[in-house]
């Protein structure tokens, strides 16, 4: 779904890592751990989603690898 739209954005965030020389966290629900009961709807997490995405994104930040 949106097979396209992902691709381009995926090109713009590899361009804005290089043009800017930052690195992007990239997560998916997967690699986060973020399951259907996450979620409040099909894109806002609720409280428990939330949680797991900080304490993901506290890890990826003290490991310092944005994998």
């Amino acid at each position: 779904m949106y097979s396209k739209e992902f691709a381009e954005y995926r090109l713009r965030l590899t361009e804005l890592e290089r043009d800017r020389q930052v690195k992007v966290i990239r997560a998916t629900r997967d690699s986060v751990g973020l399951t259907d009961r996450h979620f409040a709807d099909l894109i806002h997490m609720n409280r428990d989603g939330a949680m797991v995405f900080s304490g993901w994104v506290s890890s990826r930040l003290r490991l310092r690898d944005g994998q």
